[in-house]
């Protein structure tokens, strides 16, 4: 069954439909919406019917193997936004996250809970590590 059959005989009638009437409520209240685990296909295909509507969405996993799994699926069902996978905490790889989000209107995160416990540096130590620079400005070096 392809994609686009199973978007308008199933997805109009199931309870993912559901849930996406309720995202788009809380979108048009500009309010924030934690969904309980969803299991099996349900899952991916929540979230590929959700990022057709959200130009940014953030998936949060229990492990690596979840987020492996999961973008696995999203590949299946051809996902068409831009993926990034953040499950290595290393300065240098969020660096890197940091700017294919920056980079990119449309994209789905997905990440573990461990996110949820990094420490990004202070706003202070940013501005001290940064370099500036403008067009037409002298270079010091």
């Amino acid at each position: 069954m392809s994609t686009n059959n199973l978007d308008s005989n199933y997805l109009n009638t199931s309870f993912i439909s559901l849930l996406i009437k309720k995202v788009e409520d809380k979108v048009a209240l500009k309010e924030n919406l934690f969904i309980s685990p969803l299991f099996g296909s349900a899952k991916a295909l929540f979230i590929s019917q959700i990022s057709k509507k959200i130009n940014q969405v953030m998936v949060l996993l229990p492990d690596s193997k979840s987020v492996k799994e999961l973008n696995v699926e999203l590949n299946v069902l051809s996902v068409s936004k831009n993926i990034i996978i953040l499950n290595e905490f290393t300065p240098e790889a969020i660096q890197e996250r940091l700017t294919q989000i920056i980079k990119n209107d449309s994209f789905i995160i997905l990440s573990t809970y461990d996110i949820l416990r990094l420490k990004l540096p202070v706003k202070e130590s940013i501005e001290r590590s940064t370099t500036q620079i403008q067009v037409g400005a002298d270079l010091s070096f």
